[in-house]
């Protein structure tokens, strides 16, 4: 593994889905077409082959963290929480307050970075109204926030 991997900003491209798909997390929504959610993206890289991928989807003053996922070979290295923090940390610089989720397989991970668990109801409309929260996810999924 290369420990000098840097996270950047990135268009979602073909390798980013691969892993998203690889990892089980929904991408249904996520592109350019028309009626696609809107989805900054961070990559972290080694060499050509991403190994990392957040996604964080604007919704009013609010944004919504879409699908984190590390590698199966890049787990347990601190990778997902560095890709947590560098979102964090540009949605701060942004001037995002607050930032919510959705889960139904990373709460443990989520709640040890600070994030608490929230009734569905209490989401803001904009989340509400997101494919995200409205459509894609279960209703099981735990719905998480933060604020910043």
């Amino acid at each position: 593994m290369n420990h000098a991997m840097e996270i950047r900003a990135s268009n979602l491209d073909a390798s980013m889905l691969h892993l998203l798909v690889h990892c089980g997390l929904p991408i249904d929504d996520l592109g350019t077409a028309e009626g696609r959610a809107r989805v900054w993206c961070f990559a972290a890289r080694s060499g050509r082959e991403t190994v990392g991928v957040i996604g964080l989807e604007e919704a009013g003053g609010d944004a919504l963290l879409r699908s984190l996922a590390v590698h199966p070979d890049h787990r347990g290295t601190g990778l997902g929480k560095r890709l947590l923090a560098h979102t964090e940390q540009w949605a701060r610089e942004r001037g995002i307050e607050r930032l919510y989720l959705l889960t139904t397989t990373a709460a443990a991970f989520f709640s040890a970075c600070g994030y608490r668990s929230l009734a569905r109801e209490a989401a803001p409309t904009a989340i509400r109204e997101s494919a995200q929260f409205a459509d894609i996810c279960p209703g099981s999924a735990e719905f998480m926030g933060r604020t910043l």
